[in-house]
C-alpha cells in the first residue's frame, strides 16, 4: 500500500476516534468504509469485491462535506489515491 494512502487512512481513523458520543452512526459508517478500502487495496485484482467502493467514498464525501470538513478532506485524498491506483 502506498505510504501516503496508509498515512491518510490512519489520519482518517484518528479523526473518526475524535467523533463524539452522539455520532455513533457516523463512526460506524466511516469505520466500515475504511475497512472496505483496506480490503480492496489488499486485493485490487478482486473486481467482484466492493464494486461500489468509489461510489461509497463519493457518497460519504457528499454526506460529510458540511458537518465534518476534516473527514471530507481525508476522503477526497483517499479517493484521489484510489484513482491513481486504478481502483
Amino acid at each position: 500500500m502506498d505510504d501516503n494512502l496508509k498515512n491518510t487512512l490512519q489520519s482518517l481513523r484518528t479523526e473518526i476516534e475524535k467523533l463524539g458520543e452522539g455520532e455513533q452512526e457516523t463512526k460506524i459508517r466511516l469505520e466500515k468504509l475504511v475497512e472496505d478500502i483496506e480490503t480492496k487495496i489488499k486485493s485490487p485484482e478482486d473486481i467482484d469485491h466492493h464494486p461500489n467502493l468509489v461510489h461509497d467514498v463519493k457518497d460519504s464525501v457528499a454526506h460529510f462535506e458540511v458537518s465534518h470538513p476534516t473527514v471530507t478532506k481525508f476522503l477526497n485524498d483517499i479517493m484521489m489515491a484510489l484513482s491513481n491506483m486504478g481502483i
